[in-house]
């Protein structure tokens, strides 16, 4: 007869063995992601629009705080090296947007439109890349 310490063990070992590594489609991963290419969008608007764009910098501050709670939450997921590589290029750009207004008075359309468009990109990505998990399993 089988003690039940031994079933226990058996039955860990049978449902992590049928386990696999790759990442698995997650709700949360999706919506912290378009959810964070709103934020983004909305406020690059508001940064073309604004005539004193240091005012926006709370709401910079907030986009970047939610992008780090994002990136942390995909971190603490086995599998997911894809989506952390994008959500680290997406951090890096909008640390990078947030430490140029902090020097300069103001940014140029001709800097925010390629920024914005290039933010879209790797959302638009990010999510393309959350939505194919569904797909696989």
């Amino acid at each position: 007869m089988i003690s039940s310490k031994s079933w226990i063990a058996l039955l860990f070992l049978s449902f992590t063995a049928c386990g696999h590594w790759a990442s698995y489609y997650d709700l949360t991963s999706y919506k912290n992601l378009t959810d964070l290419k709103a934020e983004t969008a909305v406020f690059m608007d508001q940064l073309q629009k604004e005539a004193d764009q240091k005012a926006l910098l709370p709401v910079l501050r907030e986009l970047r705080l939610n992008t780090e709670k994002a990136y942390e939450y995909e971190r603490g997921k086995s599998g997911n090296a894809n989506t952390i590589a994008q959500l680290e290029e997406i951090r890096a750009m909008i640390a990078g947007l947030a430490d140029l207004l902090m020097k300069k008075d103001r940014l140029p359309p001709e800097y925010l439109e390629p920024k914005r468009a290039a933010l879209a990109q790797a959302f638009d990505l990010a999510i393309q890349t959350e939505a194919s998990k569904l797909k696989e399993n």
